[in-house]
């Protein structure tokens, strides 16, 4: 089984005043990139860890840095997966068990 690569990426709104330190103090961060950085605060951070853990504790730190007014989770995908996909029942038909598709 090969090892997982989790992939995430965050929306980060901060004051226009913090925005350079914010982009340099969030990409110093083992794993983290900081590609879009755009005035008047909007950041945008990309994140790659061996678990989903990281990245919550990682974005749950960002939000607590001083000129931070908000972090959100955008995308969130993990790489090297080698398990079957997680069906719901019935959903290899189709039909998913408790699903009201009325367009048939």
């Amino acid at each position: 089984m090969s090892a997982e690569c989790h992939i995430a990426s965050l929306l980060i709104q901060c004051r226009p005043g913090a925005l350079e330190a914010l982009a340099a103090t969030i990409g110093a961060e083992p794993g983290v990139e900081v590609p879009i950085a755009h005035p008047p605060g909007t950041l945008i951070a990309v994140l790659e860890s061996p678990d989903q853990g990281t990245i919550a504790d990682l974005a749950h730190r960002f939000t607590g840095l001083s000129g931070v007014l908000s972090c959100n989770l955008v995308f969130h995908g993990i790489d090297g997966h080698t398990g079957p996909p997680a069906l719901v029942a019935g959903a290899e038909n189709g039909n998913a068990e408790g699903v009201n598709d009325e367009r048939a």
